[in-house]
């Protein structure tokens, strides 16, 4: 029986390249439809990519030293995925500080990190997929 390597960076790294994404069109639906439950339902998703996001970044950094990986696509990738994760780790005790001040910024600040956020991921996201699609990067052949 073959032996099966567990890979878990394409399993957690969909978390963020979802939440993320999610939370902007929650909040932007929110907005619109001046519905707070959508706008703290978006809050929650936001806190919630934020902690799963350490470990798609840290499983991918794992994989990318067992495969030796040394290309510029791949530091695209990284360089991308730590701004999601730099941006959403800096940004949330900052958040928590401004809508426990009832700071009228908070929607403005919020929606722009959002949008910056969903912008890193799918940039990140892209440049993952190319590793996998186009140089078969974790692609066992048979």
């Amino acid at each position: 029986m073959p032996e099966i390597e567990l890979h878990l960076h394409p399993m957690l790294v969909h978390f963020p390249i979802a939440l993320f994404p999610s939370a902007l069109i929650l909040y932007v639906f929110g907005i619109v439809l001046k519905k707070e439950n959508f706008r703290q339902a978006a809050l929650y998703v936001y806190i919630l990519g934020t902690l799963l996001t350490p470990l798609a970044v840290v499983t991918g950094l794992e994989e990318a030293q067992e495969y030796g990986l040394k290309h510029p696509v791949f530091y695209a990738h990284r360089f991308f995925a730590f701004w999601v994760l730099g941006l959403s780790w800096v940004s949330l005790p900052i958040l928590c500080f401004i809508q426990r001040k009832k700071n009228s910024w908070f929607k403005a600040v919020f929606l722009a990190l959002l949008i910056f956020l969903t912008g890193f991921v799918m940039v990140a996201g892209y440049h993952g997929g190319r590793l996998v699609y186009e140089f078969a990067i974790g692609i066992e052949s048979h």
